[in-house]
């Protein structure tokens, strides 16, 4: 499931295993999966977000029609990676994600980098929805 397409719900487990190759460490065991442990801790750290919270993007994405066409999950996690760390240049950003070709990586990146623009609308819509009932119910 490293390779999750559209379509295909994709679970924090599986998250992790995929986060674990993207950082080069496919081959430890996994640890503990829970909020605040080492392996959630290694994944915050690579990825500026938990594995909860990758995975609960992805979704939003795909329900909200915005993914870039035939999107891999592992390509949002390089988005994701690269966005926490932005790389000096393209010798440091393939070292980052295992050794894979600058152009390759920009070519699955930028797109769910613009995705991810795009359903900041939705996101921020929802929340002012959210506080517009709220305050209105605390006024009632």
């Amino acid at each position: 499931m490293f390779f999750c397409t559209q379509n295909q719900a994709v679970t924090v487990e599986e998250a992790y295993v995929a986060g674990q190759k993207v950082m080069g460490r496919a081959n430890r065991r996994l640890g503990k999966l829970l909020p605040g442990s080492p392996e959630d801790l290694l994944f915050r750290g690579f990825f500026g977000v938990s594995a909860q919270v990758a995975v609960t993007a992805w979704d939003m994405l795909e329900n909200h029609s915005v993914l870039p066409p035939n999107p891999k999950f592992v390509h949002f996690l390089w988005a994701l990676a690269f966005m926490r760390t932005y790389p000096a240049n393209d010798t440091t950003l393939s070292c980052l994600l295992g050794g894979s070709d600058p152009k390759t990586i920009g070519k699955y990146v930028w797109p769910l980098i613009r995705s991810l623009y795009e359903l900041n609308e939705t996101v921020v819509s929802i929340c002012l929805i959210v506080a517009l009932v709220d305050s209105s119910l605390t006024f009632q």
